[in-house]
């Protein structure tokens, strides 16, 4: 089982490296003023899930009576090892590729799988707050959430104020803007 996990571990290192590499690029398109990212701790969350997974595999080969050897107590640490893999590569996908960027014209979203969503500004039609430091812009096509890091999303917040009409962004923006520390 230990072979086949790291087998699984390596697969998954080696799929997520190459869509990160080909859909974390900049896309071309309109000038973009602002990139809302993730923060990079999203980063070492997945890459300390992954190198948990693999010490504890490591492990596993050096000592294989340590996760027992009843066949119930093999399937919990596999499955709590594949549990890590997938969650790990989710978060490396979540803070590589998942962006937003903002430009004159409207945003074009990214999501962690690499689909593309593209709104005009004109487009929105609401605006939703989530817990958080976070909103939600709203359109007949969906909902595109607006989060990050801190200092993106401050500026973020004061790009899409100047862009949005008042009436949308009533009481979801003061709100967020006394939260972010914003005049």
């Amino acid at each position: 089982m230990l072979y086949l996990l790291s087998a699984v571990l390596a697969a998954s290192v080696v799929v997520v490296a190459a869509f990160c590499r080909r859909h974390g690029r900049a896309l071309p398109g309109p000038e973009v003023a602002i990139r809302l990212k993730e923060p990079v701790i999203t980063l070492w969350m997945g890459g300390f899930l992954w190198l948990e997974t693999a010490v504890l595999i490591g492990i596993g080969f050096a000592f294989p009576l340590m996760f027992g050897g009843r066949s119930d107590a093999e399937l919990n640490v596999a499955l709590f090892l594949l549990l890590s893999i997938v969650l790990g590569a989710y978060l490396m996908l979540y803070g590589s590729v998942k962006r937003l960027d903002l430009s004159e014209t409207g945003l074009l979203y990214v999501d962690p799988i690499g689909r593309r969503r593209s709104l005009r500004w004109d487009d929105v039609d609401g605006v939703e707050a989530v817990a958080g430091k976070r909103f939600f812009l709203l359109s007949r096509h969906g909902r595109i959430p607006v989060g990050g890091n801190r200092k993106d999303m401050r500026d973020c917040l004061l790009f899409a104020d100047r862009h949005l009409d008042p009436a949308l962004t009533g009481g979801v923006f003061p709100s967020l803007k006394q939260s972010l520390s914003l005049p």
